[in-house]
């Protein structure tokens, strides 16, 4: 038994340090052993209102601002000169600032926050905006618009700034009298991080911020708390537990209950209790660590069919299906009860989810709920033998560690591949990361090559598997900068595609670890192609599908030199295009990492879809 003990153990320790110690950002200043600067207790002196935004923020707890700056938004950028924070992360591209805020907004439990020029600044960062929304994520970011002079007869100022990103935020702001400056940031910090959490935007204006700032309080900011969700009432929780009590072949099928990672022990207790299988599933493969994977009662990921619908092979059997922060199988049997907790209440997506049947639906606080289940679990099986419940662990142990054999089987066919293998990547990587070590991967990955790797990847420890989410190519890259902020003493290891590091301005969030020093490790799965709409053109099986030829997905001619490109600015890199070749580079890189150093791998891999049986 993999035991919840060990499990809340994990978790408690998730901001240790699990291999040698390393500085993170040592071009980032830092007050001494975090403290913060010495300020009045009764009133703060600004030099403008600039600085109050930076004065507001440092209250809050900011530590880092993400940011690219333009003519708009100097003012808050020459505020930074000569304050112990929030620190400036520089990057060379919007894209990438707002996608590693968005990166430590997911680790850190509190907003990121990202600071862009005006206009041109959301739209480069729309991506960014895109993805925080779909995976519900607390996201703040600042834009300031040009003075009213220079705002008349400007070529790139829009008429509705928080229109550009309007579809993909909760909340959008325009700050037009400083009287409400400070209420308007505190209310995007809460629209951001209240259930269901996602990005806000607020919009700043270059004339209001360079106006002298009047005496102000401090603001008791510890009292601004988000809204909180709590438990389903004692009703209904008592129907769950009995229905969950009762079953005869109960099944549990989540896709991101990981997003509270605090739910992660919550849900290990409530299955080992009644011995409920585990699945994960969902539109895309799992982009959370949501249950252990080596826990006998995990019995793999559902099964992806065509027109992005899904199903679970064992809810034929199934007589109550428990739905965790998932959309629902449409493929569910007939006189199954169905039971979908979800925190987001309102489905905030950008796309449809379709609604399928369910006997009970919960819009509540996820951690909370399980917890009262727990609760109400105990109370009523202590009554009750319990053999029944062992019987069927012994059965679903039988199950887990046959689903295991025949993955580790399919990998042993494909490890001695050349060219490389997907298969041979993760199962070395598996065998040098560490328990601990906190894995993000690209959401293209989430449907071609992560289909591979999630056989073979073991996570055990929540908090450990991130995606950046919608489906915006390219955001893990600079999302993994932001969450080793947030985790200065991880292993953060990006799984990226060699299409997505240009999506995600490889080269220039390559440049910000370089410049801040910030010891990532990027492993580029190269198979010189864009594989995932390269597998979509194929299947079309028309005339690309009969030539093997497909237009607008090579990329191998000329072949980027990855490795070159990383020496460039002075980052350790290493090309590598021999499968015997890859557990010894990859126990580099995690050595050099280690260190303190950043590392870039390019993987030169087998090209899956070419390499498909006809």
């Amino acid at each position: 038994m993999f035991g919840v003990a060990f499990l809340r153990q994990s978790f408690n320790n998730a901001h240790e340090c699990k291999g040698r110690e390393v500085m993170v950002g040592q071009n980032l200043s830092e007050g001494k052993d975090g403290e913060q600067p010495s300020m009045d207790q009764n009133s703060i002196e600004s030099k403008n209102y600039a600085d109050v935004v930076l004065d507001i923020l440092q209250e809050i707890g900011v530590k880092y601002v993400f940011g690219n700056p333009d003519s708009a938004s100097t003012p808050i950028f020459d505020s930074m000169v000569g304050r112990q924070g929030p620190e400036l992360v520089l990057f060379l591209h919007e894209f990438a600032a707002v996608a590693a805020a968005d990166g430590y907004g997911i680790c850190s439990g509190q907003p990121g926050v990202a600071c862009v020029g005006s206009t041109v600044g959301p739209m480069n960062a729309h991506g960014a905006f895109f993805n925080s929304y779909a995976g519900g994520r607390p996201l703040v970011v600042l834009t300031v618009r040009y003075g009213t002079a220079a705002r008349y007869g400007a070529a790139h100022e829009s008429r509705d700034l928080g229109g550009l990103v309007r579809e993909f935020t909760k909340w959008d702001f325009e700050v037009i009298n400083n009287e409400y400056l400070e209420n308007a940031m505190l209310h995007a910090f809460n629209a951001a991080r209240s259930p269901p959490r996602g990005p806000t935007l607020l919009i700043l204006n270059k004339d209001l911020l360079l106006q002298k700032a009047r005496k102000r309080k401090v603001n008791e900011v510890h009292r601004y708390k988000p809204a909180e969700l709590s438990e389903a009432e004692h009703s209904v929780t008592e129907r769950i537990t009995q229905l969950l009590v009762d079953a005869e072949n109960p099944i549990i099928i989540t896709n991101s209950v990981g997003a509270y990672q605090s739910a992660v022990p919550r849900l290990i207790e409530l299955t080992e209790l009644l011995s409920i299988p585990v699945i994960e599933g969902g539109l895309s493969a799992p982009a959370w660590m949501n249950y252990p994977t080596a826990h006998p009662l995990h019995l793999g990921y559902c099964v992806k069919g065509p027109n992005y619908t899904w199903k679970v092979e064992k809810t034929a059997t199934a007589d109550v299906i428990f739905v965790i922060q998932c959309d629902i199988p449409a493929d569910l049997p007939y006189g199954s009860t169905v039971i979908q907790l979800d925190e987001d209440s309102i489905q905030i997506a950008p796309y449809v989810k379709p609604i399928r049947p369910a006997d009970i639906r919960l819009a509540c606080s996820t951690e909370a709920q399980l917890r009262a289940l727990i609760i109400k679990v105990r109370k009523l099986i202590s009554k009750r033998s319990v053999s029944r419940y062992k019987e069927r662990l012994e059965t679903l142990k039988a199950e887990h560690n046959s689903i295991k054999a025949k993955w580790r089987e399919e990998c042993e066919r494909h490890l001695n591949e050349e060219p490389i293998s997907p298969w041979r990547v993760g199962y070395e990587l598996n065998k040098v990361k560490g328990d601990g070590a906190i894995l993000v991967k690209e959401s293209g990955l989430a449907d071609f090559h992560y289909d591979i790797y999630r056989r073979v990847l073991e996570f055990n420890e929540p908090g450990t598997l991130f995606c950046s989410g919608g489906g915006h190519q390219g955001g893990s890259m600079g999302m993994a900068v932001g969450i080793k902020l947030a985790r200065p003493h991880k292993r953060v290891i990006a799984l990226i595609g060699d299409g997505t590091f240009n999506y995600g301005g490889g080269l220039g969030v390559l440049w910000t670890i370089a410049h801040h020093n910030i010891p990532i490790m990027y492993v580029i799965d190269n198979n010189r192609s864009y594989g995932a709409t390269m597998r979509s053109q194929r299947l079309l099986g028309g005339k690309s599908f009969k030539a093997k030829r497909f237009p607008g997905h090579d990329l191998s001619e000329p072949p980027i030199r990855f490795e070159e490109v990383a020496h460039s600015i002075n980052i350790y890199a290493e090309t590598i295009s021999r499968a015997d070749d890859v557990g010894p580079a990859l126990a580099r890189a995690i050595e050099t990492v280690d260190k303190g150093e950043p590392v870039l791998l390019d993987i030169v891999e087998k090209n899956l879809v070419l390499s498909e049986n006809d």
